[in-house]
């Protein structure tokens, strides 16, 4: 019994200092103009899977601060473009686990990756958005422009698409307040037959 926990101490024990090793590179591998880490350099140096060394990464040893960015106009384009296919090669319905792995070779919060991704496969449009869009359309910028500015959306002909239903609907303003049947106390009260 001692040796079967001293082989599984031993094994731990490499195991934290394998991803030591991998949270070190990756801090070397830093690149501050892309704000995340050259993941391919890592992984040639180690000659391990991708997906290997995003799980033995460890973000509390990092000295590079996770990213934080809530807002949609926050994204780069190519993070958006790199985001989308990077998470399609993982599968279709992505665990907690996956979503780890994606926030690590993303640099952003893992909340943060998942509202952008499900921007890009949900076509959302916000009122920030709208907003970025509308100014792009204000200096003339076509929408194949646009588009690959924001790459979020399959095509121009999707942003153009959710663009103008988001447009129509703030043009129509609230809806008004419908009026309520309101329940006199004596119609709420209960009655107890004892």
């Amino acid at each position: 019994m001692e040796q079967i926990v001293a082989l599984d101490d031993d094994r731990l024990q490499k195991r934290r200092e394998l991803s030591a090793r991998v949270t070190q590179l990756a801090d070397q591998a830093f690149d501050s103009q892309r704000g995340r880490c050259d993941w391919d350099s890592v992984v040639k140096k180690l000659d391990m899977p991708l997906m290997e060394c995003l799980g033995l990464f460890d973000a509390s040893l990092s000295s590079v601060p996770v990213r934080s960015l809530p807002k949609f106009v926050d994204w780069l384009p190519n993070d958006f473009l790199l985001l989308k296919k990077f998470v399609q090669q993982l599968s279709s319905m992505l665990t907690a686990d996956e979503w780890r792995l994606v926030s690590a070779f993303m640099n952003v919060k893992q909340a943060d990756c998942v509202m952008a991704y499900n921007m890009c496969i949900r076509h959302w449009m916000t009122t920030e958005l709208f907003e970025l869009i509308t100014s792009y359309r204000e200096k003339g910028m076509p929408w194949k422009d646009i588009h690959q500015q924001i790459p979020v959306f399959a095509s121009h002909n999707t942003l153009q698409c959710a663009y103008s239903h988001f447009k129509a609907k703030v043009s129509r303003g609230p809806k008004p307040a419908t009026s309520r049947a309101r329940w006199t106390s004596a119609e709420t009260a209960r009655t107890w037959n004892g």
